[in-house]
């Protein structure tokens, strides 16, 4: 009988248990890929909102003059009646074009949290000349802060607070 010691290469047995070991951690991990994937869009639509406020922020620094971000939760001129949110320049942007899944979203129904000057309900954030917000928020809480909410189906929440004599965006997670 002939000895194994010089031989080379895998059994076929062999072979078969990796490929089963691999197929399995696959499967268990597909799932984790997509909650993964549905909290990364959250977050980017998130820190768009972010970049346009400064954005906003920036013009109306640059140009002397006052800069709107405007923000609607349901909009029927957007995809799936998916939230939106418009620029001083006129783009009108729809979470469902980048960010499916993603909405605008707050426990008592109203996902942002801003003022007008003269204290009324707005959805709208205004940027002075000087970088701060035109907006009234004294009488939020938390006091001298703009809010807006996004959240997906999964429960991954971002809020982006806005302050009122700064004018500068941060986004963090969860409400």
């Amino acid at each position: 009988m002939k000895s194994r010691i010089n031989s080379k290469g895998f059994t076929l047995i062999e072979i078969m248990v990796v490929v089963a070991l691999i197929a399995i951690m696959t499967t268990l991990a597909i799932p984790s890929f997509r909650g993964m994937a549905q909290r990364l869009r959250t977050k980017s639509a998130g820190r768009e909102i972010a970049m346009d406020l400064a954005l906003a922020r920036a013009k109306a620094i640059s140009s002397g003059g006052n800069q709107d971000v405007s923000f609607v939760a349901v909009n029927n001129a957007c995809p799936n009646n998916s939230g939106s949110w418009m620029s001083s320049g006129g783009k009108m942007k729809c979470l469902s074009d980048n960010y499916s899944g993603v909405s605008f979203q707050y426990t008592d129904a109203d996902p942002f949290k801003f003022k007008d000057s003269a204290g009324a309900d707005n959805d709208t954030a205004t940027f002075k000349n000087n970088g701060s917000l035109d907006n009234n928020l004294s009488t939020l809480v938390p006091p001298d802060l703009g809010m807006i909410y996004l959240g997906d189906a999964r429960g991954n929440q971002i809020k982006i607070a806005v302050r009122q004599y700064t004018g500068l965006a941060k986004m963090s997670d969860g409400w």
